[in-house]
């Protein structure tokens, strides 16, 4: 195997890849809680080069339940198509999962999970994250409070204008127990991001609901409050 392949090989990984399944049933329901229940465990991956170890690569991924992993990745000397790796999570109570890569295009590549015996496919994201991901799906672009006629608008890179006092938005795609057991968004104070306000939201057609939830990120339980605000997409962004 020669070096200017293992290059070629390494540099085609590296970036952001998202399980195919998941981010289809996104742009299906609207809904990044309804899309986990089905989805297999790693939603996404980032894969950088690792030029300063034995090691070919490392990855850092992120499940659905919020536990975070990272991992390592070797090229298979004797099958030159494909990667030989393990994650490890970050939390000391799971077990590592070993897998295999084998990339099926540029964009396109199969992770078989060992211990589970599990394919799952991840398409390669054109974005510079998950979490832009899904707001480029989701929340990107501009849109008109029906009861204020106020312009709102939600930027890919988490800017979000118009809305009460906020600056930043963040989606919520890691569901653990059944206190956030629905689809919900933190908006951070434009003047102070470390106060945060959690809204439900729904997406209907070119409709966006948000209710605003009673309690902090930190809190084990959030009840809705039945305030609703009302945004009415008028074009995307890309």
């Amino acid at each position: 195997m020669s070096q200017p392949f293992l290059e070629t090989s390494r540099n085609n990984l590296e970036g952001v890849w998202i399980n195919k399944y998941y981010i289809e049933q996104v742009k299906k329901t609207k809904s990044p809680y309804t899309s986990q229940l089905t989805s297999p465990d790693i939603l996404y991956f980032n894969f950088k080069i690792n030029k300063f170890s034995d090691q070919d690569g490392i990855l850092i991924g992120s499940a659905k339940d919020g536990v975070n992993y990272h991992g390592t990745v070797m090229l298979n000397r004797d099958n030159n198509n494909l990667f030989i790796g393990r994650f490890l999570p970050n939390d000391s109570k799971s077990l590592e999962d070993k897998f295999s890569i084998n990339p099926l295009s540029k964009n396109k590549l199969e992770m078989f999970f060992l211990q589970k015996e599990k394919r799952v496919i991840y398409r390669k994201s054109l974005t510079s994250s998950f979490d832009q991901e899904l707001r480029k799906l989701l929340f990107s672009g501009e849109y008109t409070d029906k009861m204020t006629g106020a312009k709102v608008t939600f930027a890919n890179d988490g800017i979000v204008k118009g809305l009460k006092d906020y600056g930043k938005y963040s989606i919520v795609y890691t569901f653990v127990g059944d206190s956030k057991a629905t689809d919900m968004v933190w908006f951070y104070k434009k003047d102070n991001s470390d106060i945060s306000y959690g809204y439900f939201f729904k997406i209907l057609g070119n409709i966006l609901e948000l209710e605003l939830l009673e309690g902090s990120i930190e809190s084990p339980s959030l009840e809705a409050t039945g305030k609703k605000i009302l945004l009415q997409r008028d074009s995307f962004i890309n």
